[in-house]
């Protein structure tokens, strides 16, 4: 396999309903998935990705997902 290189224009960070059900307040989810997210550092990890992306300049798209 080789590896493939996207220019700025080409490439986004899509992030798929990053907060409502599993990392905001009352999600849904938040209660079972909390203990994990909380040991694995999920929200300083998603903040780190987003930061490192506006950096680089490339786009990031937060898509809400709706039933």
């Amino acid at each position: 396999m080789t590896a493939s290189s996207y220019s700025r224009d080409d490439a986004a960070l899509l992030l798929v309903d990053p907060y409502n059900d599993f990392l905001s307040d009352g999600g849904k989810l938040n209660g079972l998935a909390k203990p994990v997210a909380d040991a694995v550092g999920t929200l300083a990890n998603l903040c780190a990705v987003v930061d490192a992306m506006r950096r680089a300049g490339i786009r990031i798209f937060y898509v809400p997902h709706h039933r």
